[in-house]
């Protein structure tokens, strides 16, 4: 009882950057997790037309949440998996960068700055593999147990942001390797 309060605790400080020790890190979830109500994107729009009643809960601000990051780290590639479910996370990263290149080719993955999943589309030794790489970016929802803290381990230098079910993992040279729980 007591590790989950105090666990419900650190969330709550670490998403409002209390505790938040890295610039990097803190700028991260300063303007791309918790940016306030007077930050709007000019994509927030188009997120919201794209949504459908098939969406999956919280789409809407997931997706706007990954509009902010693609923008916050200037994405030049990603992957999303193809679901009819995923047209919101699509018009985000089109609307964090237009010429953006978007696949759903598993295969292809590999070649992408920023990799999104959904549970264990991609399993969980390739993410490992491609964490290996300075620079990438992954983006996992509804993690599956025990993959936070094995994705973590593989992380040489980076930053890895974690909620109840999503996990947010930077692979960044020169930077120490560090974890904040957040609601994301």
């Amino acid at each position: 009882m007591w590790h989950l309060i105090s666990e419900t605790y650190k969330r709550w400080r670490h998403t409002r950057g209390y505790g938040v020790h890295s610039p990097f890190a803190y700028s991260l979830v300063k303007e791309v997790v918790r940016p306030g109500r007077k930050y709007g994107h000019y994509g927030y729009e188009e997120i919201d037309n794209s949504l459908e009643r098939t969406s999956l809960p919280h789409s809407r601000r997931e997706a706007r949440t990954l509009l902010r990051l693609a923008a916050f780290l200037d994405v030049k590639s990603a992957f999303l998996p193809n679901d009819d479910r995923t047209s919101p996370f699509r018009t985000a990263l089109h609307a964090a960068n237009s010429r953006m290149a978007v696949t759903s080719a598993l295969s292809a993955a590999s070649d992408c700055q920023l990799i999104c999943s959904t549970a264990d589309y991609i399993p969980l030794d390739t993410l490992s593999k491609l964490l290996r790489e300075p620079g990438r970016i992954i983006a996992l929802r509804d993690a599956p147990e025990g993959w936070r803290d094995r994705l973590f381990d593989t992380l040489d230098e980076g930053l890895m942001l974690y909620g109840r079910h999503n996990i947010l993992l930077i692979s960044r040279p020169g930077m120490q390797k560090v974890s904040y729980s957040i609601s994301i």
